[in-house]
């Protein structure tokens, strides 16, 4: 989920999928670069979740469990 002022957008996602099956899990959020600071938020399915603000659009930002979450810019 990613904020920008009052507006949230979100994307669900699942994991799994055929037999050696393949994708990436990733989302995609469409933010005008003049949007401001960004809080983005990932919820998994046991119900964890990570929170970073001040994210800004154009970065990427990987979550992982186990190390929390990073933004780069692209």
């Amino acid at each position: 989920e990613v904020t920008a002022g009052d507006v949230v957008q979100r994307r669900w996602m699942a994991a799994g999928g055929p037999f050696q099956s393949n994708s990436a899990p990733e989302a995609h959020f469409g933010i005008p670069k003049d949007s401001g600071p960004l809080r983005v938020t990932v919820r998994f399915a046991d119900g964890e979740t990570l929170t970073m603000e001040g994210v800004v659009a154009g970065q990427r930002v990987v979550a992982d469990r186990a190390k929390g979450a990073t933004a780069r810019s692209r």
